[in-house]
């Protein structure tokens, strides 16, 4: 899906073809909408001169995001007469992106930026190295998604005083960190606000590793890992499952409280 930076023009070309096969449009028209189905603007596709093809240029004003969001998709509807009196519907999708898509507090605990600084201190993150940026904000934010459905018990924990304001409005917000917005998410204290980033960026590196993590393959039933001459055995019981790797767990440990029933 192409990705047009928010409040700019863009043109989205438009070819005619019907199960791969190109045919000849007479006229045109589109209806824009947002992702939820709201009309934002219609019109006639501009054609080419043998109909083959068109284009729409869609204004900076129909590209907009509300505060607070990183992207958002638009579907662009078109309704074709081919030649010979047939009509032809059909979808183009591309989404309108925020210059900085990981937003702290709306979908991620950091930046990329950030991200990218803490993956010099993280030992085995092949897949993250690997990754265009596109897939590790994809995966940051799926990490994050993953995270929140921990909850965490700060109970236990007296090394600092700051359990206490986290409580807002009466809500026991570290219990469920999706409620954070970035002034509270930055508040947090600096340990544990490191090792959540550092959790985050882990887990983005597994969720990118994707079929071929030992733990998806453990998740699967795999009781032995075959590497070349290298022969890894497993128990033959299916590990626990958790929203989040094990690997990610490990710096959340002593904060996250496993009583509840979790799961993906």
């Amino acid at each position: 899906m192409r990705a047009v930076p928010a409040d700019t023009d863009v043109t989205i070309p438009v070819a005619f073809t019907d199960s791969g096969v190109p045919y000849v449009a007479t006229a045109a028209a589109f209806k824009l909408l947002d992702e939820n189905e709201v009309t934002l603007s219609s019109g006639d596709v501009a054609l080419a001169t043998d109909g083959l093809s068109g284009s729409v240029l869609v204004p900076a004003a129909q590209n907009t995001l509300a505060a607070g969001e990183a992207s958002a998709l638009r579907v662009l509807n078109v309704r074709a007469n081919k030649e010979g009196g047939d009509t032809a519907v059909f979808q183009i999708y591309y989404s309108v992106v925020a210059d900085e898509r990981l937003l702290v507090g709306i979908n991620s605990f950091q930046s990329l930026t950030v991200a990218h600084a803490l993956t010099m201190q993280v030992a085995n993150t092949e897949h993250w190295d690997k990754a265009s940026d596109e897939d590790r904000i994809r995966a940051m934010i799926e990490a994050r998604d993953r995270i929140c459905r921990l909850r965490f018990d700060f109970s236990r924990v007296d090394e600092w005083d700051w359990f206490n304001r986290l409580s807002y409005a009466n809500l026991f917000v570290p219990t469920d960190l999706s409620y954070l917005n970035a002034e509270q998410l930055l508040s947090l204290e600096p340990t544990f606000l490191r090792k959540l980033r550092m959790a985050q960026v882990v887990e983005a590196n597994e969720i990118l590793a994707g079929p071929d993590s030992t733990e998806n393959k453990r998740r699967e039933g795999l009781t032995l890992d075959t590497i070349g001459n290298v022969k890894q055995m497993f128990r033959s019981s299916k590990p626990l499952e958790l929203p989040v790797s094990r690997r990610a767990l490990a710096y959340l440990a002593g904060y996250v409280s496993l009583s509840l029933r979790v799961g993906r």
